[in-house]
């Protein structure tokens, strides 16, 4: 599956040597296109290809490129609302997310891709007019979790890496 054993909270400090992509490089200003084009390329992968082939995956341990797609809505779900709080809220507290748990709850490669293509679609919009939004302020907001503070700006970053990098993982081109 998706697990492994790499810290994946640096990518969104420096470039990741796996994919190629370095978040930290970014624009503040092309964080939104950034995050809205690499959801757009996410929903055209899963309009584009058939069900069974998104289905399938390439061995017993790595996800199918649906259930990336399914990750990938969810990852943009849970940081959207992340930043959302954290420019809101004073200092809000997050709990853990466990991704194979979430990927296994609901079922993602049994998802209709078409759905799923739909809704990366919508999250990427949402997090893009969030993105656009954000004040000088705002990217310093911060938030926590598990006795860790951040900001609003590295929960972007993050999650921009995070998609970028598992279109990576189906075979896909890098954004950047």
């Amino acid at each position: 599956m998706a697990t492994d054993t790499k810290d994946w909270s640096v990518f969104a400090e420096r470039r990741c040597d796996e994919c190629g992509f370095d978040a930290s490089a970014v624009d503040r200003a092309q964080i939104a296109p950034t995050l809205l084009d690499a959801a757009s390329d996410w929903a055209r992968v899963l309009r584009g290809r058939p069900a069974d082939e998104l289905r399938t995956r390439p061995s017993a341990q790595v996800w199918s490129p649906l259930e990336y797609g399914a990750h990938v809505r969810d990852v943009l779900r849970l940081f959207t609302d992340r930043v959302a709080a954290i420019l809101t809220a004073p200092d809000p507290e997050f709990a853990g997310w466990d991704q194979e748990a979430a990927a296994i709850a609901a079922r993602y490669n049994e998802q209709d891709p078409a759905i799923v293509a739909e809704e990366v679609a919508a999250d990427g919009e949402r997090v893009a007019r969030i993105v656009d939004g954000i004040d000088d302020d705002g990217w310093s907001r911060t938030g926590s979790r598990d006795g860790r503070e951040f900001t609003a700006e590295y929960l972007l970053r993050y999650l921009l890496h995070d998609v970028v990098h598992h279109r990576h993982d189906i075979g896909g081109p890098v954004a950047g």
